[in-house]
């Protein structure tokens, strides 16, 4: 992403997908993005700048492409289990409203602080609408799913579900 050759293969994907639908911007995500603004990289010929998780560099974005909209690409690792009330990693369980930072980034709510100071910033995707299978960081076996969604997997919404929509 972060390289002369990330760049080239943007534009290329770009070109391909502006031949059947030019009438809307372009996007992407990118991580490293103080790496991506020192070289060619995707963020340059990205219509709208996208970043994962690294809100501390927004501004960075920001102040290397001020004519292009940001939006936070994949954020809030919010691991939740609807219906828990507290954080306990013995009975291997995260509670459903998110109040620890319970492996890497941030929670939802200290994610949102850095948002409402960000103008500039057009909207933040979560990392994912369900839970799925896989990824069950940080926890492991005996687990086999990841608990990011804004809603369990059977479909149910959590409490951040409710959180986001407000």
């Amino acid at each position: 992403q972060c390289t002369a050759e990330g760049g080239k293969i943007y534009r290329k994907l770009k070109s391909e997908a502006a031949k059947i639908d030019n009438t809307r911007p372009f996007s992407g995500s990118a991580q490293r993005v103080q790496i991506c603004c020192e070289t060619d990289s995707v963020l340059q010929p990205m219509d709208v700048a996208g970043i994962n998780y690294e809100v501390w560099n927004w501004e960075k974005v920001h102040t290397k492409y001020p004519e292009k909209p940001i939006i936070a690409t994949e954020m809030t690792c919010m691991q939740t289990m609807r219906g828990e009330l507290e954080y306990s990693p013995e009975k291997l369980l995260f509670d459903d409203y998110s109040t620890e930072n319970h492996w890497f980034g941030m929670t939802a709510f200290e994610t949102w602080k850095f948002v409402m100071n960000c103008p500039y910033l057009a909207g933040v995707f979560n990392h994912s609408a369900f839970d799925h299978r896989g990824e069950p960081q940080p926890l492991g076996y005996p687990l086999i799913s990841c608990s990011y969604g804004a809603m369990d997997s059977c479909g149910f919404p959590k409490t951040l579900y409710y959180v986001f929509q407000s």
